[in-house]
């Protein structure tokens, strides 16, 4: 089935309300991501709780994860992001609450290493999402040891604009060293003048 032809059948469940009919296709791994990205934005807008449970499986289940560099890990990352929203529109306080745990480091070396990507969609939907409830996790990932994570945290929290950010984003400057940490210390740095600008 063509992308084209595959989006105007999800149109069409979506307007009947079929809700089992988006999940299934949702549920077809062999299905071209980018239809079953748009079952997830159906589904969202269905906002059915009945496709709360496969969205929540797909993200537990780190779909994609492990996929090549590139355009395959963008499109794979833009399916969770489709996923996350989903489910924010289904039952926000949950999505949230799964997201932030998300973000947290769990284990040690390598097994930690093959989650940063987990990691860092959560967070980049955290930031989509928008939730003030968000704010301590990012927080959190503010100490983390992978400077990618330090330095995408600050971002959205640059994008937030709490002002209680400012102080441990200060502390995460300390921490990230100015010329091996650049990337996490400049972002920290660009998200304090960000929330200082809007204070204004």
């Amino acid at each position: 089935m063509g992308i084209a032809r595959g989006i105007a059948n999800i149109e069409k469940l979506k307007k009947k309300g079929d809700v089992e009919g988006l999940i299934e296709a949702l549920t077809k791994k062999e299905q071209d991501i980018d239809i079953r990205s748009a079952v997830a934005r159906a589904l969202g807008e269905v906002g059915d709780k009945r496709a709360a449970k496969p969205l929540r499986k797909i993200w537990a289940h780190r779909e994609g994860a492990g996929a090549d560099a590139g355009e395959a890990r963008r499109e794979t990352s833009a399916f969770r992001l489709d996923v996350a929203l989903a489910l924010a529109k289904i039952d926000k306080r949950a999505c949230v609450d799964s997201l932030s745990a998300k973000t947290k480091r769990k284990n040690p070396g390598a097994a930690e290493v093959a989650r940063l990507d987990e990691r860092l969609d959560a967070i980049e939907a955290l930031d989509k999402i928008g939730d003030e409830r968000a704010f301590e996790p990012l927080i959190t990932c503010l100490d983390d040891d992978d400077d990618l994570i330090r330095a995408v945290a600050s971002r959205v929290l640059g994008e937030l604009g709490d002002k209680r950010a400012i102080r441990p984003l200060m502390r995460c400057m300390r921490r990230s060293n100015h010329y091996w940490d650049k990337f996490a210390y400049e972002a920290a740095e660009e998200a304090i003048e960000k929330i200082q600008k809007k204070r204004r």
